[in-house]
């Protein structure tokens, strides 16, 4: 019995893998051409009658997790920041590398790193409200996604990190872990490697990167001094396989010492998936992102710290025109790559970063008023997809053991809602759509007037997140393979409408 469903799971892991080969890397070829402009109609934002299917929804206390600020440290302003950066390339020249493929078992034929391009980074932002004693601090890593499992187990070794080394109380989830999705990171989800259930892939690295995090986030935090914010967005033109809504927007928040002191960090959220280079590169890389974060900080600005959006079919448009060369000149080069991938990476990075700076030369002060608020929610869902659910069984996902056909059976998935001034940042755990934004974002404006910015890959990583509306879409063959399933999108959109209900309350 174990080995016919084996070879069933298998059998369905061999068709899907060729997707996974030519799909997950396009950067934008045959998607369809999409306006400036959002077009989505309000009468399309209302999903489709979903299966009626149980949920469970875990909403915070009002008094829960409330950290402390540094001893010994007062302000003078009304936020307080600091911002740190370390690298993330890993202990060994040799890793897994996430986002392309299938090897099932032939490690030979796995893409493995070979040199480092250019550094993968972990930047971080705190982000403190003093009069409230509001803290949350932004991650934000070159990474293809960490499981809601690594995540959770990371934010569970925080308030005991933060106590041991500072004496202060710090509730793990105020560190918001948010991935950029590069397809030249180490396997950290356990998908593209040898589909080995005795020892799950790169494991040594997951980690080690979750040490990091908490090393990032302690010195942003360590960093906290008085702050002047400013806001802005601006807007790059991608392309999409979404009916219904588009999501070109470039929000940026800046923080520099007051009295004409420099920048201390800017934090950007951009939306494409990080997938220029071709799977071919066997280069470690942080791929557009890289150049982008480079011309950021060359212009002086500080800590550069990156969340990506609702990627789900979303990709960089490709540049019209290249004149550009490789941002790192000095980095490992793959031999199977030609100067024009460089230069096109490099290219679709500086066009983010023009958008970047755009945002900050029109960008206004925040609104003091609303402070900072920070909610995090853990909710159940019941997953519907089969195979995938099965790598936890038989392959190295660590999922729990889910039947399909029992619609009483739950898995967690996990979410926060971040209130900064006039933004409103909200999370969602995998690569949502922007038609699964767009639906949250309405859920969200029952409760507040501020800018709502949707960050994808954030807290968890599901895989695609695809609205119900949009589920049976024979373009999205290849995305159904890696989502949970269509029961996703109720199961958040509710656990949202109980919190903004408690909000209103």
């Amino acid at each position: 019995m174990r080995s016919n469903l084996a070879k069933e799971v298998l059998v369905v892991l061999l068709v899907i893998g060729s997707s996974w080969a030519c799909s997950s890397g396009d950067s934008g070829e045959g998607a369809k051409d999409v306006p400036v402009q959002d077009t989505v109609g309000e009468d399309q934002l209302m999903p489709e009658v979903a299966p009626d299917v149980p949920t469970g929804t875990d909403l915070p206390d009002e008094d829960s997790g409330m950290p402390t600020l540094p001893p010994g440290k007062s302000f003078g302003t009304v936020f307080a920041a600091g911002a740190a950066s370390v690298t993330i390339n890993g202990t060994k020249p040799d890793y897994l590398l996430g986002g392309y493929g299938l090897c099932l078992g032939k490690v030979e034929a796995c893409r493995i790193s070979e040199g480092i391009h250019d550094d993968l980074m972990a930047n971080a932002v705190a982000l403190a409200h003093p009069e409230s004693g509001e803290v949350v601090i932004l991650v934000g890593l070159d990474s293809v996604g960490l499981l809601g499992y690594d995540i959770k187990m990371l934010q569970d070794m925080v308030p005991k990190a933060f106590a041991d080394e500072l004496g202060v109380k710090m509730d793990g989830p105020r560190v918001v872990v948010g991935a950029s999705h590069s397809h030249d990171s180490p396997d950290t989800v356990g998908l593209w490697g040898p589909m080995d259930k005795k020892v799950r892939d790169e494991i040594e690295y997951i980690e080690y990167m979750q040490q990091k995090v908490i090393e990032v986030a302690i010195a942003a935090y360590k960093n906290l001094g008085d702050i002047e914010l400013v806001w802005g967005k601006s807007a790059v033109v991608n392309d999409d396989l979404d009916e219904f809504s588009d999501d070109h927007d470039v929000f940026v928040l800046q923080g520099k010492r007051p009295g004409g002191g420099a920048s201390v960090f800017t934090w950007v959220r951009a939306n494409a998936h990080t997938t220029v280079y071709p799977m071919e590169n066997n280069g470690l890389s942080a791929d557009w992102v890289g150049p982008f974060r480079k011309k950021l900080m060359d212009s002086g600005f500080g800590v550069v710290v990156f969340h990506n959006g609702p990627i789900g079919s979303v990709y960089p448009k490709d540049p019209e025109v290249c004149e550009e060369e490789d941002a790192f000149p000095d980095g490992w080069k793959d031999p199977d790559l030609k100067p024009e991938d460089f230069a096109k990476v490099t290219c679709v990075g500086y066009e983010y970063a023009d958008a970047a700076l755009a945002a900050v030369a029109q960008a206004k002060p925040l609104s003091a008023e609303a402070g900072i608020k920070f909610r995090h929610v853990t909710y159940g869902f019941h997953p519907t997809n089969f195979a995938l659910m099965q790598l936890g069984v038989i392959g190295p996902l660590p999922i729990p053991n889910i039947d399909t056909k029992d619609f009483t059976q739950l898995m967690d998935s996990y979410f926060s809602w971040i209130t900064i001034g006039e933004l409103e940042l909200l999370t969602t755990p995998g690569e949502s759509f922007p038609t699964f934004a767009a639906h949250a974002k309405e859920v969200l404006a029952q409760a507040t007037e501020g800018t709502a910015i949707v960050l994808g890959l954030t807290q968890d990583w599901l895989g695609y997140l695809i609205p119900v509306k949009m589920w049976e879409d024979p373009a999205l063959d290849y995305h159904r393979t890696i989502s949970p399933g269509e029961t996703v999108e109720p199961a958040y959109l509710e656990a949202l409408q109980q919190l903004v209900d408690k909000e209103k309350e």
